[in-house]
């Protein structure tokens, strides 16, 4: 049986998603090896316009500013919100959580 694949979304790519992005492509290897997850990042979204896939580290086609896109892409089975503030991370989460996707959030404000 092979791996368990992860596809991983991440809306804001700013300094902390930028970072969870880095981290997931930087690490994959590793965290298969150490748990037999395959964390695949599907895309990344910055809401504030283009961001250069080099100041993140990451393949230029992850990148794109369609948040609800990635949210309903259907191999993203995580979301990663850093975006920040209420709207439209709150709806962007809401949209996420009712097609089945687990959420991962620090944002108190949008909870």
């Amino acid at each position: 049986m092979g791996n368990t694949v992860i596809g991983v979304g991440i809306l804001g790519a700013g300094n902390i998603g930028g970072a969870v992005a880095r981290a997931i492509v930087d690490n994959a290897a590793a965290i298969e090896q150490s748990s037999g997850l395959t964390l695949r990042l599907i895309g990344a979204v910055n809401r504030s316009g283009p961001v250069k896939a080099s100041e993140i580290g990451i393949d230029a086609g992850l990148i794109s500013t369609d948040a609800a896109a990635l949210v309903d892409h259907p191999d993203v089975h995580v979301i990663v919100e850093t975006m920040g503030g209420e709207q439209p991370a709150a709806a962007l989460m809401a949209r996420a959580l009712a097609a089945g996707k687990h959420v991962v959030t620090a944002n108190k404000e949008a909870v």
